[in-house]
């Protein structure tokens, strides 16, 4: 039988090990690339673009829209704004204080929440 040091319940362990999760730079970052994929899926559902089309627009190849659309790519300002363009949109980014953190990060951490928003 496994034993453990933490005999808390396992919902606080869960709660727990999400909040540690939540501050790694690694899970924030794969957030907002799904984030933002959703937001582009959304404005080309919205405008009737297909994946072929968006790709003809780029310029790219519709197997480098899928992954974008996967959230499998690292997104350079260049990239959004030539998709914003491509999509007739406009490109916000906002950056938020996080609400749910109540304290300053020590100097060393890395940044813990951006926010990139409204591809409308």
């Amino acid at each position: 039988m496994l034993k453990t040091k933490n005999k808390s319940n396992p919902k606080k362990q869960f709660t727990d090990l999400l909040a540690k999760y939540e501050q790694d730079a690694d899970y924030v970052l794969g957030g907002l690339k799904v984030e933002m994929s959703e937001k582009i899926y959304s404005a080309m559902e919205t405008r009737g673009v297909s994946q072929a089309e968006l790709a003809r627009r780029l310029g790219k190849s519709r197997a480098y829209i899928t992954k974008i659309l996967q959230g499998n790519v690292n997104f350079t300002l260049e990239t959004l704004s030539k998709i914003s363009q491509a999509l007739d949109c406009e490109l916000n980014f906002i950056f938020a204080a996080n609400s749910r953190k109540t304290t300053q990060p020590k100097s060393t951490e890395k940044i813990t929440r951006q926010k990139i928003v409204n591809l409308t």
